[in-house]
């Protein structure tokens, strides 16, 4: 199998200020790369020096031990199709300038509307971005589990050469895809 680049499930330095979330990391015997929705885990990477400096995601670490201790059965990710990808767009109402007479009450000041594409998971919506990421995992199999602070349910995933969590949306998005049954 390829290596895979934790870089890739970083958040990106241009639109997080979260600066420890935009670099891969260690803790223990695990490299992490994470953007704070998306939790990637595989062996360590003695490459990735940087050790994960704060306490703070404790219980998620604990969570991800724990569930791959208990040898959950995990199912198989469904099919989507192609489904479209994430758009961005010129505000209409500012022309992309994202400001009318202060901020523009249509993009938010933004210059862009954002319209990102969700599918259903296991009864939950979530992130097709994230979702299509993962599923290019070879052996890609997961479950809702319980999130550590009380939270929505989360998925734990787990393929061959890693694991990881990820959250769901809080709710479907306007452009909403249900998994496509093989026959």
């Amino acid at each position: 199998m390829t290596a895979i680049n934790l870089k890739d499930f970083c958040a990106n330095p241009e639109s997080d200020d979260r600066e420890v979330l935009c670099h891969p990391f260690t803790k223990g015997e695990w490299s992490y790369g994470t953007n704070g929705h998306l939790l990637l885990r595989v062996p360590r990477n003695e490459a990735i020096c940087a050790e994960f400096p704060r306490d703070k995601w404790g219980d998620v670490f604990e969570l991800l031990d724990t569930l791959s201790a208990q040898k959950l059965e995990l199912q198989p990710l469904p099919y989507y199709g192609e489904c479209p990808e994430d758009e961005e767009n010129n505000c209409g109402k500012c022309m992309g300038m994202a400001v009318i007479d202060g901020d523009c009450d249509e993009c938010g000041g933004e210059g862009v509307l954002y319209a990102p594409v969700s599918v259903d998971l296991f009864g939950k919506p979530f992130a097709y971005r994230y979702i299509k990421k993962i599923q290019a995992f070879p052996n890609i199999c997961g479950k809702l589990v319980p999130s550590p602070n009380g939270g929505p349910d989360m998925l734990f995933f787990s393929f061959d050469g890693g694991e990881g969590a990820l959250m769901p949306r809080d709710r479907p998005a306007p452009r909403h895809f249900s998994p496509i049954p093989l026959s």
